[in-house]
């Protein structure tokens, strides 16, 4: 189990690479990769409101000037890993070109991101998918 709250699926998917690809001692044919975010508890929509964070119209518009927030949302998502070597003919549907994972460290306020680590992740993955 990994809990690294919002980025916990990101990073079990990375730990799911780091094993298949470098456990020797411990190889494995696959790994499944699982993410659930179920909203049980009326707290955390009452602290995201109060920070001004929820859209006021329900609605996510990414990348828009219309944006006023996020809107939460349920969902459950799963994949299953496994290395080229063990692929099945047909089995293959996509391919984990490559992986990283960080964190921020101190950084301005705790929902301000730091440029300067995600960089460094952002490059790290991108030198490994080269």
């Amino acid at each position: 189990t990994i809990d690294t709250a919002c980025s916990s699926s990101l990073v079990c998917t990375h730990v799911s690479k780091l094993h298949l690809r470098f456990k020797e001692n411990e190889k494995m044919a696959a790994s499944i990769v699982n993410g659930i975010n179920l909203m049980l508890f009326c707290g955390p929509f009452v602290d995201l409101s109060a920070a001004g964070m929820l859209s006021h119209t329900g609605r996510s518009f990414t990348f828009n000037s219309t944006a006023d927030g996020y809107a939460r949302g349920e969902c459950c998502g799963a994949a299953c890993f496994k290395p080229m070597q063990y692929k099945n003919d047909g089995s293959v549907i996509g391919c984990l070109a490559g992986s990283q994972a960080n964190q921020d460290g101190r950084s301005a306020t705790l929902t301000a991101p730091s440029g300067p680590a995600q960089e460094k992740c952002i490059n790290a993955v991108l030198r490994e998918c080269m």
